[in-house]
């Protein structure tokens, strides 16, 4: 194995001159600079990365916590986190909370085992402030959207309560009233915070939520299947729309209209939520809000990297937008 003293010897310069170039750290003149990497590249010299770790007490991986690893939305999210680490020499190593907290504290432990210099976590569970608060004292932690988490860590977030009053109001401008919302299950922030936007706007706007109004599921395309099928047995006839709390539930509520016979959106307009890769391949095209995962995952590496730096973060907030395509239509009766 080609070493930093066989790298000093052929350039002719101090192994401290080497190790400077090498780490990009200390000021090296441009001829003993030059004189290195061409050694370098002569030998074909490749830094030792586990004693290098060992030496600045980093590994230079960072840790993900998410949900679970199967959906397109955690890959998306995975995406940003890995390409802005890639661009700092950072290594990637993800765990899955499955949505408990025990499953998510034995991820942290996992991760923390590993040596990660940090941790990027998307909490589902409801974990004790106590718990929460010793974890942010022993190690840089950057948490995805959770704004109610912002007193104890550098949180970046998108604003579910701002997309969720988006795709209310996207329906009501194009003349819909009688709108029903399949919402997400009731102990998550994402879900209560959608919810919160959907009632908001639809009081707003003079209109009335009552029971019937709202219909609590999981978020998957089977809950969707199954409450539209409910719906339809349950009222003389269906709302003029959906409102759907993600995308996966808006794919059920396709299958079901198709098996009822329903027109998606000349019987019943629908708006998802997450623009899913797939969103744009339903047909007709669903109409959704974009939730920008790629960009929210790399700018958590960004404030990883501040914190790691000992830098003053502040929180952040990422604005999500309506994404229209074949789902809604005008409605003017």
């Amino acid at each position: 194995m080609i070493t930093i003293k066989q790298v000093s010897e052929l350039s002719g310069v101090s192994k401290s001159t080497v190790s400077r170039v090498i780490t990009g750290k200390g000021s090296v003149s441009a001829a003993s600079r030059k004189r290195v990497e061409q050694a370098i590249e002569q030998l074909g010299y490749r830094p030792n990365q586990v004693a290098q770790s060992l030496k600045r007490q980093q590994s230079d991986m960072i840790g993900l916590l998410v949900v679970h690893l199967g959906s397109p939305f955690y890959a998306e999210l995975m995406g940003g986190v890995q390409e802005a680490l890639r661009e700092l020499g950072k290594d990637l190593i993800v765990a899955s909370g499955y949505g408990t907290i025990e499953g998510e504290k034995r991820a942290v432990e996992t991760l923390r085992s590993r040596g990660c210099d940090g941790l990027i976590c998307f909490f589902e569970g409801e974990h004790p402030p106590e718990y929460l608060r010793l974890l942010s004292n022993q190690m840089p932690i950057v948490v995805l959207n959770r704004r109610d988490l912002e007193e104890m860590f550098s949180c970046i977030s998108i604003d579910n309560y701002h997309g969720s009053c988006l795709a209310t109001q996207h329906l009501i401008d194009n003349g819909h009233r009688d709108i029903v919302y399949f919402s997400g299950p009731n102990s998550l922030y994402d879900a209560n915070q959608r919810l919160s936007g959907f009632v908001d706007t639809m009081r707003k706007n003079g209109l009335t939520v009552d029971e019937g109004s709202i219909v609590t599921g999981q978020y998957s395309p089977d809950s969707g299947y199954e409450r539209l099928l409910q719906l339809s047995k349950h009222r003389q006839q269906l709302p003029s729309a959906i409102y759907a709390a993600d995308d996966d539930i808006a794919a059920g509520v396709y299958r079901a209209a198709r098996e009822l016979g329903v027109d998606i959106p000349g019987d019943l307009s629908i708006i998802g939520y997450d623009n899913a890769d797939f969103s744009q391949h339903m047909y007709p095209g669903l109409t959704t809000i974009k939730q920008p995962l790629k960009d929210l995952g790399k700018q958590s590496v960004i404030l990883m990297q501040s914190l790691l730096q000992q830098e003053h973060v502040d929180s952040e907030t990422i604005k999500p937008e309506v994404i229209e395509r074949k789902s809604v239509k005008l409605n003017n009766g």
